[in-house]
């Protein structure tokens, strides 16, 4: 590339035959003209010297306490005219032309850009071509190594334990062979080993299998006993239920036919009793009559014998006599009264 902001001499290299492989050195002499420094600053001059003149002038422009409203008029119109004749047009046209320089300066610094970029992008393409060519011999025995290495893998890998890594070989191929030959071996004990498991881990699960069937067959057979003698139980439950519904049933209508044999015995019962209360009524009133009568009649025997005292020994002893006659056939106060009467006789009947 022969850029204008990089004017380049002429680099020279030395050829380098097939025969005499040499290989070049050190820099080479590149020749670079400089560029001057970007600086602008006697630019703004004009401008700085433009205020210098009225910075003074402006500054000196300031209201004090004692001033008047028409001063203070009069200074800020003074003011006015200083900012928008002098100071703010100056620092417009300052931005403006820091603007046009900027741009000035931006544009060339792309230019460098581009530049630089353009330059590494040949250096690497060109420094790309040359690794490789370095490198090509490296990435051949590299490349050859990786074929060997999977030809290697895809040799023992058939021989390959599951559950273990790979043992390590040498890079010579009699090392390789020997470790292949040895993991052969194993492979082979190993699936050996694998197969007698296998038929032992079959013959113990027919063995477990037929335990199984055999537990499912008693366990079938037990369902089948128990299933029996519960419909035997149920069967059983359900006629002691019937005979004892039917007990109970019989039971009650016993209960009932006693409780009306009972209520009839009592009914009875109390007929009778009443019947035997009548007819003790009946005998007590009777009694109490005759006594009634008796006692009539003992009076009247009393007053008949009243005059004759000397016939009253007898009239005791007769009525005495009367009361034990009629005794048995008195009851309650009745009988008392006669029992006392009888017990008062006695006490006297030494005295008649």
């Amino acid at each position: 590339m022969n850029s204008p902001l990089f004017p380049t001499a002429p680099v020279e290299v030395a050829l380098v035959s097939q025969e005499t492989p040499e290989v070049l050195t050190g820099p080479m002499p590149v020749s670079l003209e400089l560029m001057p420094r970007a600086d602008g600053a006697e630019r703004f001059a004009p401008l700085i010297a433009r205020i210098d003149g009225a910075e003074a002038q402006a500054m000196s422009i300031k209201i004090s306490d004692d001033d008047s409203p028409e001063i203070i008029k009069a200074k800020a119109a003074q003011a006015r005219r200083l900012r928008l004749d002098i100071f703010r047009p100056s620092r417009v046209e300052a931005d403006k032309l820091h603007a046009d320089l900027k741009a000035g300066v931006l544009e060339i610094g792309r230019k460098l850009d581009k530049a630089r970029a353009d330059f590494r992008s040949r250096c690497e393409r060109i420094e790309d071509h040359l690794a490789g060519v370095e490198n090509e011999l490296k990435r051949r025995e590299e490349q050859a190594a990786a074929a060997r290495l999977a030809e290697r893998q895809a040799a023992i890998a058939p021989y390959a334990i599951p559950g273990l890594p790979l043992p390590p070989w040498p890079d010579d191929e009699a090392g390789f062979v020997e470790v292949l030959g040895t993991q052969k071996e194993l492979r082979i004990a190993w699936d050996s080993e694998q197969k007698r498991k296998a038929a032992e881990a079959a013959a113990e699960a027919e063995r477990k299998r037929k335990e199984a069937e055999e537990a499912e067959r008693k366990r079938q057979a037990e369902l089948e006993e128990a299933r029996a003698a519960k419909a035997k139980a149920d069967a059983e439950r359900r006629a002691a239920e019937e005979k004892l519904a039917e007990e109970r049933t019989k039971a009650e209508a016993e209960r009932k036919a006693a409780a009306e044999e009972q209520r009839k015995r009592d009914a009875e019962a109390a007929a009778e009793r009443r019947r035997i209360e009548a007819e003790r009524e009946a005998e007590r009133k009777a009694a109490e009559e005759e006594l009634l009568k008796k006692s009539k009649a003992m009076a009247e025997r009393l007053a008949a014998h009243q005059n004759a005292l000397g016939k009253l020994p007898d009239a005791a002893r007769g009525l005495a006599a009367a009361l034990r006659d009629v005794m048995p056939d008195l009851s309650g106060d009745y009988a008392a009264a006669a029992v006392a009467a009888l017990a008062y006789y006695d006490e006297i009947a030494a005295e008649l």
